[in-house]
């Protein structure tokens, strides 16, 4: 008993973890003045989240021995959604940035930001 406790333990936290970090691949960056817009689509057909908007700030900063972010490329992502319960109660219905147009609320997807990337450069967390 003790051990079937222990194994499904181990699977539960594999599974949890698994699902926090998903393999994304960048389809296309845009950006405004002060911010990149990476859009990534799951490499996971199982996974929840589908299609995805990234916003990150630009930055000058230069960072050595980093993945650039490219479109293409596949990292692995843990997304946090920006619009929550509470801004979808204030009828948040688009996202402009720099007075572009970066999202509305009929889009087939939703916007995300990750610890993982600074300006277009990927951290391996």
């Amino acid at each position: 008993m003790k051990t079937l406790y222990l194994l499904t333990l181990v699977l539960f936290s594999t599974f949890v973890h698994s699902q926090e970090y998903q393999r994304y691949k960048v389809v296309n960056i845009d950006s405004t003045i002060s911010s990149y817009v990476i859009t990534v689509k799951s490499c996971n057909k199982k996974n929840i989240i589908k299609k995805a908007l990234v916003l990150t700030s630009k930055t000058d900063t230069v960072f050595k021995n980093v993945r650039k972010i490219k479109v293409g490329s596949t990292f692995k992502l843990k997304l946090e959604e920006i619009f929550t319960d509470v801004t979808s109660n204030l009828n948040s219905t688009s996202l402009i940035i720099d007075n572009i147009l970066v999202w509305k609320r009929d889009d087939d997807f939703r916007i995300y930001s990750s610890d993982n990337i600074k300006g277009l450069n990927y951290f391996k967390i």
